[in-house]
């Protein structure tokens, strides 16, 4: 009996541990997030430069860019780049985009009275042409009719 108690005593404490307090609770895709809002400015860009930063695990390869705008589509932005990341992890409610190569158009989604120049949301731009509610030209321009539901 009292070993039973000490192992009720264990799997409860146990229970209360933040196990998985960092773990993602809700993955969202790109429409999702797009329609929470959080920004007032798009931009098409370029990508500069993108790298690994860490060791691929199973459920983890961080990578970071830099993309160098070329049209503000809405809003406004005036640093000439802006850096976007991604952790390679499902746990962290990262969407699995690979570390692009340079010159791949990517379309950003800014809050201009952000300090830190850091994109909310970034996406290749079939996924935001595909995700944009009302997606401007900018964006879906060269894409294959599919995307623009056609």
């Amino acid at each position: 009996m009292k070993y039973l108690s000490g192992v009720l005593v264990f799997a409860f404490y146990m229970s209360m541990l933040p196990t998985q307090s960092f773990a993602c609770r809700i993955m969202r895709a790109p429409h999702d997030k797009i329609k929470l809002g959080g920004f007032d400015t798009l931009v098409i860009g370029r990508i500069k430069e993108a790298q690994y930063i860490g060791e691929a695990k199973e459920d983890y390869h961080p990578w970071k860019g830099i993309v160098g705008i070329d049209t503000v589509v809405r809003g406004s932005a005036d640093q000439g780049t802006i850096p976007i990341h991604r952790s390679g992890s499902q746990a962290a409610c990262d969407d699995g985009q690979p570390a692009p190569p340079a010159g791949q158009p990517w379309a950003l989604y800014l809050d201009s009275r952000n300090p830190t120049s850091i994109a909310i949301y970034s996406f290749p731009p079939p996924i935001a042409c595909e995700a944009d509610p009302a997606p401007p030209e900018a964006i879906c321009k060269g894409l294959p009719r599919s995307y623009l539901g056609e």
